[in-house]
């Protein structure tokens, strides 16, 4: 029920206050139930609110945790090809020292075989030498013996 308190009927001061208080109380009536459905309202929205906030901080919470496992297993993936990359130099690098060993050991063997033929060579020419020196002593003391015989 709406009062129009600017009515002549209600032009004296005392009908003027107590129009204007009984529409400040229905006003105030109105406010209260427009401030209830409000509140209603209010409590209706802060609820689903609280209910999609609940859903999205679980959401967001599953997020982190995908997320976190994710990371996880990205992180777990690149040490393991960190280490399958390490494995596979350090076998490369093996693989490479035994090979230089190998060449090494070839080298050291050819070289101990040319010491060794190079000394049986020389042993052998000093035998040589040897047996010339010898031979030339007995044609010495040969022909010595044949001088003092004739």
């Amino acid at each position: 029920m709406r009062v129009n308190v600017f009515s002549p009927l209600s032009y004296t001061w005392e009908k003027f206050a107590e129009l204007q208080h009984q529409y400040a109380m229905l006003r105030r009536r109105r406010d209260v139930r427009h401030a209830d459905i409000l509140s209603e309202h209010k409590l209706k929205e802060m609820y689903d609110d609280k209910a999609t906030s609940k859903e999205i901080i679980s959401r967001n919470i599953f997020k982190n945790i995908y997320l976190k496992k994710l990371l996880h297993k990205i992180t777990i993936k690149r040490e393991i090809i960190r280490e399958l990359k390490r494995i596979k130099f350090e076998r490369e690098f093996l693989e490479n020292l035994r090979i230089v060993g190998n060449k090494i050991k070839e080298h050291v063997k050819d070289v101990k075989y040319i010491h060794k033929v190079s000394l049986d060579k020389y042993i052998h020419q000093m035998r040589i030498e040897q047996e010339i020196h010898v031979q030339k002593d007995l044609e010495k003391t040969v022909g010595r013996k044949k001088h003092e015989k004739f």
